[in-house]
């Protein structure tokens, strides 16, 4: 029987890998290597090294949304609180493009922060085996704390908020990371229902027309929505019961030489059996549409993994 150490050993590995993977996807190339995180009370978010005015910041910004223009984003390698402070009122305002780039900054710091915490977790156990994963965190995320230093807790609280907000100017990059990856809190599933209610109403909404794109990048994701008795779905995933779009996709994927695991093979069987005469119709129609190759989206990938962006796709977002 396994002990309560080595159930928190597994737990903790668990979360740290969980963050590790979203990072790799972010680029932490731009963060440096140190240990330090905190945060604000306010939701005011100040800006180290400097004593610039926000608003002053944020004015070319205002006066380039008022002309038509497109949002200004900062450089890449700012502080996170610096280009935030620069972009929020904007984003607040209704900018998809700013949205973009403050969630991306937010998600990105967030998941720096969960596996810097991690690793001070591993680092105060006496087991060699926990040190070398502690030593392993901090060599793979090669964060730079200070990058992200002075983002309230409050702001990390609305990272859901601003990926919508992306979403919602039309950009398929946007509204595919919103679908995929979600800043929704699974820890706490109760007291977060109102936003879970609204991302399976986006979901609704979006997989009909992630379907008809015919991307590579969105088939895994949309077989997992379509799929019906997908057992050991993750906390907080929504599906969308459909047997004659789930078969549509199934026959899309083996075109394109994607594999299928157990668990969707099964759903296939059960789908295939449970199908109505007008179900066959609909599906021998809509298999029709969906054959072929599908072309490959923004992230050039197609192996199931979650979709992430960088601070680059934001450039690609109008206001």
């Amino acid at each position: 029987m396994i002990g309560s150490k080595a159930w928190k050993f597994v737990l903790l590995v668990v979360v740290a890998i969980a963050a590790l993977c979203a990072m790799f996807a972010l680029g932490r190339s731009e963060f440096g290597r140190e240990f330090r995180f905190w945060s604000v009370g306010t939701e005011r978010v100040p800006t180290p090294d400097s004593d610039v005015d926000a608003a002053s910041m944020r004015t070319p910004e205002r006066k380039a949304r008022m002309r038509g223009q497109a949002v200004v984003l900062p450089p890449a390698d700012i502080p996170a609180a610096n280009a935030i402070a620069q972009l929020k009122d904007t984003a607040d305002r209704g900018s998809a493009r700013a949205a973009c780039r403050v969630a991306f900054e937010l998600n990105r710091c967030y998941m720096a922060e969960q596996s810097l915490n991690a690793a001070q977790i591993f680092s105060e156990d006496d087991s060699n085996k926990t040190r070398a994963t502690a030593k392993w965190i901090l060599d793979s995320t090669d964060a730079n704390a200070s990058r992200c230093a002075g983002i309230s807790r409050e702001l990390y609280s609305r990272i859901y908020r601003y990926q919508t907000i992306a979403a919602q100017g039309g950009n398929p990059t946007m509204q595919r990371w919103l679908m995929q990856r979600p800043a929704l809190v699974t820890t706490d599933f109760l007291s977060h229902l109102d936003e879970w209610a609204d991302y399976k109403r986006r979901v609704g909404e979006y997989a009909p027309l992630a379907v008809q794109r015919k991307q590579l990048d969105d088939l895994m994701f949309l077989l997992t929505t379509y799929a019906p008795s997908l057992k050991y779905r993750p906390m907080g995933s929504t599906f969308l019961n459909d047997n004659a779009v789930f078969l549509a996709l199934v026959d899309a994927a083996r075109q394109n030489g994607e594999k299928l695991n157990d668990r969707l093979l099964q759903s296939e069987t059960i789908a295939r059996k449970s199908l109505s005469d007008d179900e066959r119709e609909r599906y021998e129609a809509l298999s029709s549409d969906l054959s072929g190759k599908w072309e490959v989206g923004s992230s050039g990938a197609s192996d199931g993994k979650s979709f992430e962006i960088n601070s680059a796709d934001c450039e690609q977002v109008g206001n």
